[in-house]
């Protein structure tokens, strides 16, 4: 099964593996969506579908650049925990291996926004997120 991996979600399954140590939850976007699923549990981090934003040709290959998007769901009173996450997640991130591609993070394309308090859920969280792309070397 994992020699038939893509590489979108050989990117997804590295990055929600190392974030399980961050949080209780750790879920991908379509099964956070989904209402059947969805969990209440916090905190929650949530990890976007990246996004193909560009298909350079190299000569020994052919590189895909992937945007990342992870959202963090923190209790009010767990402020410094999810700023301890958001840190954890800069330098995990920026380093992450994938089990069947070749992967690099894109240096300086890290954006990690000040946490915001979230007022439109059941119950007041901390919202943040953390975007960043890499490059995966796709075939070779």
């Amino acid at each position: 099964m994992i020699d038939d991996i893509m590489p979108r979600t050989d990117l997804v399954l590295a990055q929600i593996n190392y974030l399980k140590q961050l949080a209780p939850t750790v879920l991908p976007a379509n099964q956070a969506a989904n209402p059947a699923s969805q969990q209440l549990e916090y905190p929650q981090i949530v990890v976007q579908l990246p996004q193909k934003t560009d298909l350079p040709m190299l000569r020994n290959g052919q590189v895909g650049r992937y945007s990342s998007h992870i959202d963090y769901y923190y209790d009010l009173q767990l402020q410094q925990d999810l700023m301890d996450a958001l840190t954890m997640s800069e330098y995990g991130l920026t380093r992450l291996a994938l089990s069947k591609f070749p992967c690099r993070y894109v240096r300086g394309s890290l954006n990690s926004q000040q946490p915001i308090a979230d007022n439109s859920t059941s119950r007041p969280l901390w919202h943040g997120v953390i975007l960043l792309e890499y490059e995966i070397l796709e075939r070779g």
